[in-house]
Order: C-alpha cells, then structure tokens, then sequence
C-alpha cells in the first residue's frame, strides 16, 4: 500500500526555507503577469494603430468637403455676375425696343423676370444650407477633437458619410440651376441681338 508523502508545514519550516518558498513563488508570477501585460500592450497598440488610420481617413475627407465647399461658392458667385450682367442687358433692351412691339417684349421680360427671381430664390435657399452644412462639419471637427476610442469613430465615420451625401444634393441642385441661368443667359442674349439688329435697321 502507497502513502502520499505528507508536506511540510510552513510554521514548521525553517526562515530561510520559507524565504526560498516566496522567491520560488514569485518567479513562478512574475512570467505569467508580464505576458499578459505584453498582451494588454499589444491590443492596446492595435487599437491606437486602427484610431490613427481611422483618423486619416477622416482628415483627407474634411479635406475633399472644405474642396466642394470653396468649388460651390465659386460657382454662386458667377452665377450671381451673371444675373447682374443679364439684369444691365434686359434694361437696355427695354430702351433699344420700346418703339418695337413693346407690349410683347414686356410680357417676355416679365418671364424673365420672374425665372431671374425664382433662381435667386434657389440660390439663396442653397447659400443657407451651405452655411448650416459648414456649421455642422465645424460641430464635426470639436466632436473628434473630444472622442475616444474605436466605436466612436466608427459613428463619426457615419455622419461625416451623410454630410457629404448632403453636400452632394446642394451641389447637384446649384448646378441645375446653374444649366437653367445659363439657358435663359443664351436666350436673352440672342434676343438682345435680335433687337440691336433691328435697333441698326431703324436708325
């Protein structure tokens, strides 16, 4: 018959033995907690490393958004010069023709008058929401400045996929309107030289 072979008791060991026994136990610790520190380091590291990319991404999109923005105020502003040029234009027809079927001409004035006002309309409801997209993308920039962590970026990647949705429509509907003025530009521009040729002709 087998008998187990019984342990000393600590209190009966001797100091030193005891002291041997704690070190012993110690550099049995000391590996196990330093790899799961290496462990916690890594999965740190590839977090970080996932947040930077993240926020690389995020930046080079900021920086395509701030492009159309300035490309959508352009276009604005040489829409706005050409409808005070076509403005100057349809008051010097009204003088050039006023001996010429000035009831007719009035009528199609006043068209043009009222598609040159239903434009402005348009581009003034545009500039307002440019204004609230500028706005929200400052919103945007404090919020990332303040975020932690990898989920939140993910939600962050979310609303800066929508505001350039947003920013496309308004940059769509300006550049409808845009292909309108130009229209109606082209017309009254060949019906101005429609009446500076029969201006010629009476003189």
């Amino acid at each position: 018959m087998f008998f187990f072979k019984k342990q000393p008791r600590i209190e009966d060991m001797q100091p030193s033995e005891q002291q041997d026994n704690r070190q012993q136990d110690n550099q049995e610790a000391r590996p196990l907690g330093t790899e799961a520190l290496s462990a916690e380091i890594i999965k740190l590291k590839a977090q970080f490393d996932q947040f930077a990319e993240l926020r690389k991404v995020i930046n080079e999109r900021f920086t395509r958004i701030n492009e159309q923005v300035g490309e959508l105020r352009g276009m604005i502003m040489d829409t706005n010069r050409s409808m005070q040029d076509m403005e100057v234009k349809t008051v010097k027809a009204v003088d050039l023709v006023e001996a010429v079927h000035p009831d007719k001409l009035m009528v199609d004035v006043r068209k043009q008058d009222a598609k040159i006002e239903s434009l402005k309309a348009n581009i003034e409801s545009n500039e307002s929401i440019m204004k609230t997209l500028m706005e929200q993308l400052k919103d945007l920039r404090r919020q990332i400045s303040q975020f932690r962590g990898v989920d939140q970026v993910v939600q962050m990647n979310e609303e800066v996929k929508k505001e350039l949705m947003a920013i496309k429509k308004v940059e769509a509907g300006v550049e409808r309107h845009a292909d309108k003025i130009e229209g109606i530009f082209m017309e009254s521009q060949k019906r101005f030289q429609d009446f500076e040729s029969l201006g010629d002709m009476k003189q």
